[in-house]
Protein backbone atom coordinates (compact mmCIF):
# COMPACT_ATOMS: atom_id res chain seq x y z
CA UNK A 1 0.00 0.00 0.00
CA UNK A 2 1.40 3.74 -0.66
CA UNK A 3 0.26 6.57 0.88
CA UNK A 4 1.01 9.66 -0.31
CA UNK A 5 0.60 12.26 2.56
CA UNK A 6 2.86 14.89 3.65
CA UNK A 7 1.43 14.39 7.17
CA UNK A 8 4.55 12.07 9.06
CA UNK A 9 4.04 8.20 8.80
CA UNK A 10 3.72 7.78 13.17
CA UNK A 11 0.72 10.58 13.06
CA UNK A 12 -0.72 8.55 10.25
CA UNK A 13 -0.64 5.30 11.95
CA UNK A 14 -1.16 5.85 15.69
CA UNK A 15 -3.72 3.58 16.98
CA UNK A 16 -5.13 5.92 19.09
CA UNK A 17 -6.89 2.30 21.23
CA UNK A 18 -3.57 1.23 22.10
CA UNK A 19 -2.40 1.86 25.71
CA UNK A 20 -0.04 3.99 27.16
CA UNK A 21 3.27 2.57 27.97
CA UNK A 22 6.29 4.01 29.81
CA UNK A 23 10.03 3.25 30.13
CA UNK A 24 11.72 2.39 33.14
CA UNK A 25 15.43 1.51 33.42
CA UNK A 26 16.76 -0.74 35.93
CA UNK A 27 20.38 -2.10 37.02
CA UNK A 28 21.10 -0.89 32.53
CA UNK A 29 18.78 -2.10 31.21
CA UNK A 30 15.74 -0.49 29.63
CA UNK A 31 12.21 -2.19 30.13
CA UNK A 32 9.07 -0.99 28.56
CA UNK A 33 5.16 -1.75 30.38
CA UNK A 34 2.74 0.27 32.58
CA UNK A 35 2.12 0.09 36.33
CA UNK A 36 -0.10 -2.16 37.56
CA UNK A 37 -1.66 -3.28 40.95
CA UNK A 38 1.51 -5.27 41.94
CA UNK A 39 3.94 -3.06 40.93
CA UNK A 40 5.55 -2.41 37.13
CA UNK A 41 4.30 -5.11 34.33
CA UNK A 42 6.92 -5.56 31.49
CA UNK A 43 5.26 -5.87 27.79
CA UNK A 44 8.97 -5.26 26.49
CA UNK A 45 12.58 -5.51 27.50
CA UNK A 46 15.16 -3.00 25.15
CA UNK A 47 18.65 -4.71 25.70
CA UNK A 48 22.10 -5.07 23.95
CA UNK A 49 22.44 -8.25 26.36
CA UNK A 50 21.48 -11.91 24.61
CA UNK A 51 21.61 -12.70 27.97
CA UNK A 52 18.83 -10.98 29.54
CA UNK A 53 16.58 -12.37 27.05
CA UNK A 54 16.85 -15.48 28.76
CA UNK A 55 15.79 -14.65 31.73
CA UNK A 56 12.30 -15.54 32.95
CA UNK A 57 12.22 -12.54 35.50
CA UNK A 58 12.43 -9.99 32.49
CA UNK A 59 9.58 -11.67 30.50
CA UNK A 60 6.44 -9.77 28.58
CA UNK A 61 3.83 -10.23 31.90
CA UNK A 62 6.86 -10.35 34.75
CA UNK A 63 6.49 -7.93 37.28
CA UNK A 64 9.16 -5.26 38.29
CA UNK A 65 9.17 -5.00 41.94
Amino acid sequence: MLLYTIVAADEVMLDLNMPATELKIKDGRIFEGKKGENGFEISRLISSDPADYLNPGFSPGSVLG
